[in-house]
């Protein structure tokens, strides 16, 4: 096979970056579907059809993902591709994706694609930390019931990360009078042991 060169203009990045945002969207979605054991409703029969089924879809979308963020990694003007960048999309959904996009050099896409805020400060322009941010709010939670105020500010930077939201539902009973700040940093303790 002859090799051959593509021009890399800004409507090839475009396709490129739309087509990637769009498979990981279908991966993230066909994880959600895997989670829902609907397979558990069918007459056996129907069950094993539905199994095959869900599993061709979603070995599909996941090599699409894999091949298709090669070819991004290639195009963009980042990092390397790495074997765990596919996983990075499918364990973490959007955040994921725009941690993913933002190695590859497509930083400037975005804002466009609604997912700047997901790994950068509105405000600052900073690249967040979640780890340095969950391991702020874990000093502010051995604090007193004051840092409440800081703790939520802390938290809603990094919303879309499963820990951020399990201590924002962990806090909001302090915030109405149902738990006590004790109750709450024994439980919180518990969610960021490992942070």
């Amino acid at each position: 096979m002859e090799n051959k060169t593509v021009e890399v203009d800004a409507w090839f990045e475009e396709k490129v970056v739309n087509s990637l945002v769009e498979v990981s969207e279908a991966a993230i979605w066909a994880k959600e579907l895997e989670r829902f054991k609907v397979a558990s409703f069918l007459p056996p029969e129907e069950k094993h059809k539905y199994e095959i089924l869900l599993e061709a879809i979603v070995s599909s979308i996941y090599a699409a993902l894999y091949d298709l963020s090669k070819v991004a990694s290639r195009v963009g003007e980042g990092e390397a591709w790495e074997w765990e960048d596919r996983d990075e999309i499918i364990e973490n959904g959007k955040r994921g994706l725009a941690n993913i996009l933002d190695k590859y050099g497509f930083s400037g896409w975005l804002r466009y694609l609604q997912l700047y805020n997901l790994i950068y400060d509105a405000e600052s322009g900073e690249k967040i930390d979640v780890q340095a941010t969950l391991r702020r709010v874990r000093e502010l939670i051995h604090g007193d019931r004051e840092n409440r105020t800081l703790i939520y500010i802390e938290l809603r930077r990094i919303i879309h990360d499963s820990m951020a939201r399990r201590i924002l539902d962990l806090i909001e009973p302090v915030t109405q009078g149902e738990k006590s700040w004790p109750e709450f940093q024994q439980e919180a303790d518990d969610v960021l042991k490992d942070v």
